[in-house]
């Protein structure tokens, strides 16, 4: 997931480079939106590590 990410990141903010002046970049492009995504990649990192009768819902 992380490749992934970082690809996105990468093309996301070379457009976006075209509408904000660079040195607000990183701060509005980048930041802004890197603690949800690797927050994200932690929970589904933790969740695939359990087995699946963990997961599940038997009840």
């Amino acid at each position: 997931m992380l490749p992934g990410m970082i690809t996105i990141y990468a093309i996301s903010a070379a457009w976006l480079a075209h509408f904000i002046p660079v040195s607000q970049l990183l701060t509005e492009g980048v930041l802004s939106f890197l603690r949800g995504d690797l927050t994200k990649i932690a929970v589904v990192g933790v969740a695939s590590s359990l087995p699946p009768t963990a997961l599940s819902n038997s009840s």
